[in-house]
């Protein structure tokens, strides 16, 4: 099982994986957990021999589901952060934490580490808790987007405002060179006189092929200092 945003399984989990085995009662309530440290740590290790994973480390917490910070979390996330874990196996989603946005979090990390999430007791995508943080984090990812392209646009609305190009740059319009620091583009004097030349020389031949192998002959450079073609020339006779 894939920890990415669709949950595909994109790559086959194979034998040698390295696999870090977490294990977690609440302080109090090891018995009204229904499973101990041993119990859910022996089922951890029989599951990672059948599928003959290798079994990295073992991590136990004695303490609340509701709370991120423990020390066994920290440890799972400081092992994928130095990228010396394939998978990261608890006995149930809820071992892991009762919290869905702490699940979400823990699956960034897992992701960014390329490894996968599995439980013993259950698929993951297709319980409750997982389809609800998968749903979440699908929601908040394209609030995300929608935010960045939002911010983006305002930026270039104030640029426009401000008579400066929208995109900041000056790449990709021949006649004229780009002030960085205007924001503006100024004619140049040389390539101004090719684009009068352009503009003349198509109408009196009527041939985007005439124009550019004139240039060509001439050895007059195209914006980027290579040939002239003939869709260059229409782009140009096109452009406002």
């Amino acid at each position: 099982l894939r920890g990415d945003g669709n949950m595909s399984e994109n790559r086959l989990l194979k034998p040698s994986m390295r696999t870090v085995i977490y294990s977690r009662v609440s302080t109090d309530a090891q018995e009204r957990d229904g499973t101990s440290l041993d119990t859910q740590e022996r089922a951890c290790i029989e599951y990672a021999q059948a599928k003959g994973w290798v079994e990295v480390e073992t991590v136990r917490d004695t303490a609340s589901g509701s709370d991120l910070d423990r020390p066994g979390v920290e440890r799972v996330r400081e092992l994928l952060n130095r990228g010396l874990v394939d998978v990261v196996l608890a006995y149930a989603v809820d071992r892991l934490s009762r919290n869905q946005i702490h699940i979400a979090v823990l699956l960034d990390d897992i992701e960014r580490a390329d490894a996968t999430l599995e439980f013993v007791t259950e698929d993951f995508q297709n319980t409750p808790v997982g389809r609800l943080i998968l749903n979440v984090r699908a929601f908040a990812g394209e609030v995300e987007r929608e935010k960045i392209a939002e911010r983006t646009m305002r930026g270039k609305l104030e640029r426009a405002r401000a008579g400066k190009l929208p995109q900041g740059t000056g790449k990709g319009c021949y006649g004229y060179r780009y002030n960085s620091e205007t924001g503006r583009r100024e004619k140049d004097s040389f390539q101004a006189v090719i684009v009068q030349r352009i503009f003349q020389r198509y109408i009196e031949s009527r041939s985007f092929s005439r124009v550019s192998n004139e240039l060509n002959e001439a050895g007059v450079p195209a914006f980027l200092g290579g040939q002239w073609y003939p869709l260059t020339i229409r782009r140009i006779l096109m452009s406002e």
